[in-house]
């Protein structure tokens, strides 16, 4: 009787589980909605864009891209194929992402710059349109990059084919390719090399 009762309540749980708060967050959701709402978006069915996600239209995603919930990117992002873009990350602005790059949760992508400067004008004033709020410059990360968690890539950087960036790591100056860095502001510490061998360590560098 009590095995009947259990089943019975559990059964009710499943039908109801979707209206509790958080629970819809709890549940993964499937890969055919995600890929229902990428090709909806890009007119690709190798697209996934998971839930509560923020695509601009003026984005460009390429085949087989993955866009993990809660992400958000906007303005004229370009990313070509194969590039996976983990939770609450925000990528923004003039941002060209090559083919296979890997982008981890809550990395921050931005190559706009509030201006500010002037101090006879409260910065509200200063920000408030985009003709005269932002600075500009383009950020371009080449292929089979991989950006580490909470990273923050600022404005006018390139950040090389193959290049890893640091969990937390706060990239102010290009990076070279295959490069590895860390730190803020973040500096290459090693190179990837041929076959996995040991990378040559950066003056100063320090091996993790």
């Amino acid at each position: 009787m009590k095995t009947a009762i259990k089943s019975i309540l559990r059964s009710v749980a499943k039908v109801f589980r979707f209206f509790l708060p958080g629970s819809h967050v709890c549940n993964k959701e499937s890969v055919a909605w995600r890929k229902w709402r990428g090709w909806l978006r890009s007119g690709n069915r190798n697209v996934c864009i998971g839930r509560g996600c923020v695509v601009a239209s003026t984005a460009q995603l390429g085949e087989g891209t993955t866009i993990e919930d809660y992400a958000r990117v906007t303005g004229p992002v370009r990313m070509g194929k194969n590039v996976y873009v983990n939770c609450f990350t925000m990528i923004s602005g003039d941002v060209e992402i090559g083919d296979g790059v890997l982008i981890s949760q809550f990395a921050t992508i931005w190559s706009r710059a509030h201006r500010f400067m002037n101090r006879d004008l409260p910065i509200w004033d200063q920000h408030g349109g985009e003709d005269n709020g932002y600075d500009i410059q383009p950020i371009r990360i080449g292929a089979g990059a991989w950006i580490g968690p909470q990273a923050t890539i600022f404005r006018g950087v390139t950040i090389g084919e193959g290049a890893v960036i640091g969990a937390g790591s706060v990239v102010t100056h290009d990076v070279p390719a295959f490069a590895v860095c860390w730190g803020a502001p973040a500096k290459v510490v090693k190179y990837r090399q041929p076959g996995g061998l040991p990378g040559n360590l950066a003056e100063g560098g320090v091996d993790p």
